[in-house]
């Protein structure tokens, strides 16, 4: 299943234990998220537009994260300026995009078999109270995962439509797109179940 969105690379940040890529992105979640000082808030855009830069993950990869939540986002600052005014929307919307592009820059930077055994290595600690590890490590992993696929099955979809000569209407793909997406979800759970995932 081509649900992952590992960008190959020998950045720093490729090459940072997957814990500390995760503690970093909770901490900046919290940080852009808490942050009422101006300065503070820029610094904070600035340290995630010079992590992508680093990473040397292609900025078009950049673009195509943002891409599924663009009418979302949209949506959201016409409503803020509804209910409050345009500085809170802006403000909300720029913070939304960062976490965003903070999560795509860990998922480019990070294969998917290694955050899902350092968040399950972190889970099992929860084990004596009931809570299963790899439960909840697949289900964080997979959450960030979801969105860049999802568009990338819609986006091949429309160029398919497209390469037979038809238009960019996104409706007439829909079918196609869920068929596809049924498919893959039968084939990662074929998978999961080959590796004995849900097993005692």
């Amino acid at each position: 299943m081509s649900i992952g969105v590992y960008v190959p690379g020998t950045s720093p940040l490729h090459r940072a234990p997957v814990g500390l890529k995760l503690l970093a992105l909770a901490v900046y979640a919290v940080a852009i998220s808490l942050t009422d000082r101006m300065i503070a808030f820029c610094a904070l855009i600035l340290v995630l537009g010079v992590a992508w830069a680093v990473s040397a993950v292609p900025w078009g990869r950049l673009l195509a994260a943002l891409k599924p939540v663009v009418w979302l986002l949209a949506v959201l600052f016409i409503f803020q300026i509804l209910i409050a005014n345009f500085a809170v929307a802006a403000d909300v919307v720029v913070t939304l995009t960062c976490l965003v592009v903070a999560a795509a820059l860990v998922s480019h930077t990070t294969r998917t078999d290694d955050m899902l055994a350092a968040l399950t290595r972190a889970f099992s600690v929860l084990a004596p109270i009931g809570v299963n590890a790899q439960s909840c490590a697949f289900a964080i992993v997979f959450t960030i995962r979801l969105v860049p696929f999802i568009a990338a099955v819609g986006r091949e979809a429309i160029h398919a439509r497209i390469a037979r000569g038809a238009s960019r209407n996104p409706l007439p793909a829909l079918v196609p797109i869920v068929i596809r997406l049924m498919r893959e979800s039968d084939t990662l759970a074929e998978a999961l179940v080959a590796r004995g995932f849900g097993r005692a």
